[in-house]
């Protein structure tokens, strides 16, 4: 999300050094009484002149005798008096601000203190911000300026930073990842099975069950995938393929096999999210048509995602939801909101009905 950052800074008085003057002209006029000056010795201020009996300190009256003196909206004070009663106060310390201080949303601040308490920081730089600027999801700040120029790790977008995110490291197949999103990666098969069991049965609370025991699951780096995948215009978001081949005798299809492979080294909940994508995609080559249209077929398996991720609490499925609500590529994300409608309006068994039956999506969907 894109926001700016506008604040004020401004100085709180003015600080003059001034002294009286000695001047043997006929047509100076005081500007506080009005009546010429003809002593000879006034006090200049400003472009004006004043008797120096006459140039007094608006907070008590007294006449400004010291060379150093305040002034506020056209009135001249004692440093002390504009010190204690005029100056604004900081937000922060409640003392009085002299010299430079920063207007933020109404309220004044020493620069300091609204650097140090106040200002929003880049969570990348630590430095504060004020222009334009990024929001993520995590709720971190970062300066616009940064993008492009620093790693954002490939699973929560973030910045690698060592203070941010505990750094992060590269992966040999080119994939960034943050010290936040290690703390959950699955590089274990034996992990990777049970997660991946789990995912099948609560799919199969939605009728999606998969009445197929023997699917090879593979934990892979990135490149593996891209030699098994043809979508070279998404494999730097792909992160799951599935590979079935089968015989045929007759005419009538005979031995089938399903191998899964996932990226290895995922955060704990992509690896689910990822899991139920491809087994939507054994379930349809079981059960539909097998030349179903790509959009029909990879937004019904982005909803089954979609199913195992809204039952978690954890603030990251909400983060992946949001992930396949905004995608915007033409097949997997206008795949997943056609096959959301569809489902808003026919249920998930309707759903699972017409895409047995049909190669397309529905008309109005």
């Amino acid at each position: 999300m894109k926001m700016s950052s506008k604040l004020t800074i401004a100085l709180s008085f003015v600080i003059i050094i001034s002294s009286g003057a000695v001047l043997y002209a006929q047509s100076l006029t005081c500007a506080q009484c009005g009546n010429s000056i003809t002593s000879g010795s006034y006090v200049s201020v400003d472009g004006k002149v004043f008797h120096p009996e006459h140039f007094r300190c608006a907070y008590c009256g007294r006449k400004i005798e010291s060379v150093q003196y305040n002034k506020h909206n056209g009135y001249y004070y004692h440093p002390e008096h504009y010190e204690q009663f005029i100056a604004p106060r900081c937000a922060v310390c409640g003392q009085a601000i002299l010299g430079q201080y920063v207007e933020y949303e109404g309220k004044k601040y020493h620069k300091d203190h609204y650097e140090e308490q106040i200002a929003l920081k880049c969570s990348y730089c630590g430095l504060p911000i004020n222009g334009q600027y990024s929001i993520t999801f995590w709720g971190e700040t970062y300066h616009d300026y940064h993008e492009g120029r620093a790693v954002k790790c490939d699973y929560c977008q973030r910045y690698i930073s060592d203070e941010g995110t505990a750094g992060g490291i590269k992966y040999e197949d080119g994939r960034n990842i943050c010290g936040i999103c290690l703390t959950s990666v699955i590089n274990d098969d034996n992990v990777a099975r049970h997660l991946f069991e789990e995912v099948k049965k609560e799919l199969r609370q939605y009728r999606i069950d998969i009445q197929w025991d023997e699917i090879g699951l593979y934990l892979v780096d990135r490149n593996y995938i891209a030699g098994l995948s043809n979508e070279t215009r998404v494999i730097e978001k792909q992160t799951g393929f599935t590979y079935h081949r089968f015989e045929t005798i007759r005419g009538t299809v005979r031995n089938k096999k399903f191998d899964i492979y996932i990226l290895r080294g995922m955060p704990e909940m992509e690896f689910i999210s990822t899991a139920a994508h491809e087994l939507m995609h054994v379930w349809l080559y079981l059960n539909a048509p097998y030349d179903m249209d790509k959009m029909m077929s990879e937004g019904s398996a982005n909803y089954a995602s979609y199913l195992v991720l809204k039952k978690r609490t954890l603030f990251r499925a909400k983060y992946l939801i949001d992930n396949l609500e905004k995608d915007r590529d033409i097949i997997y994300g206008d795949g997943y909101r056609r096959i959301k409608r569809l489902v808003r309006a026919k249920r998930v068994n309707g759903w699972l009905d017409i895409i047995t039956e049909k190669e397309r999506l529905p008309s109005g969907y």
